[in-house]
């Protein structure tokens, strides 16, 4: 983090790891240094999820308003603009790879 002296302040928790990971991706690609605490023991036994409290998505003091309003953002608009760049695959494009994939056993 950029300060030794900087106190870590949680802003979200996530009862699922891969959640609290797209959290975490989406601050970093912002530019905010940000920690998963609870993040191994979770992964290790799920439901240790719940006794914990979750994971929780962890920034340094002064970065925590600007990392919540970030996390707070519809971005909707974005991922359904998304689809038109990823179309999804013809189904005769699927039993291909399909094929492929059984015939390499």
């Amino acid at each position: 983090m950029s300060d030794e002296g900087s106190r870590l302040k949680t802003i979200a928790s996530f009862r699922d790891l891969p959640l609290a990971e797209l959290a975490k991706i989406k601050l970093e690609s912002e530019g905010i240094p940000c920690f998963l605490q609870n993040k191994n023991l979770v992964a290790v036994d799920w439901a240790l999820s719940f006794a914990t409290g979750g994971v929780k998505l962890q920034t340094p003091e002064e970065y925590a308003e600007t990392a919540k309003q970030i996390l707070d953002e519809d971005c909707s608009a974005e991922l359904a603009s998304l689809e038109d760049e990823f179309p999804e695959p013809e189904k005769s494009d699927l039993m291909r790879i399909m094929g492929q994939v059984l015939e390499g056993r």
